[in-house]
């Protein structure tokens, strides 16, 4: 059982692995928190905040996009701020559209511990978290 239990967690390291080597195929890069974005405002005494960004082939209409992280906080034409929680801790999550066409998106994460248990929890979600959400933000480049 603990054999079979170590081979699905490399397996699925594997997988999240694939999925980083895509998202930079595709062109997606870490970076810092928008300049000038309204999420970069709110990270003050943040305890984790990261951000990817990939050129866009199209216009995006971030008005309808719906990425389901949370409750909107926050929207302009530009960007659009969901807040959610887990197990000790507050997450924002951001979509920014720079100006211009066809633009860069980036999609931020901050987070705040606000227990012992957040640093915790997010512990292994992190790991996770740095491999899916680059593939994301690759599925909007064509």
């Amino acid at each position: 059982m603990l054999i079979a239990g170590v081979v699905v967690v490399l397996l699925g390291a594997l997988v999240l692995e694939v999925l980083r080597f895509i998202s930079e195929r595709r062109g997606v890069s870490s970076v810092g928190l928008p300049v000038g974005s309204e999420v970069r405002r709110r990270a003050t005494g943040a305890d984790y905040t990261d951000a990817y960004s990939v050129q866009l082939g199209s216009a995006l209409d971030l008005a309808e996009a719906d990425f389901g992280m949370g409750q909107v906080v926050y929207r302009d034409s530009a960007e659009t701020i969901w807040e959610g929680r887990a197990p000790g801790l507050r997450f924002l999550a951001s979509s920014h559209v720079a100006p211009g066409f066809p633009g860069r998106f980036t999609l931020s994460t901050v987070v705040f511990y606000e227990s012992v248990v957040g640093p915790v929890y997010f512990f292994p979600v992190r790991f996770f978290h740095r491999r899916g959400v680059p593939f994301m933000v690759s599925r909007l480049a064509s």
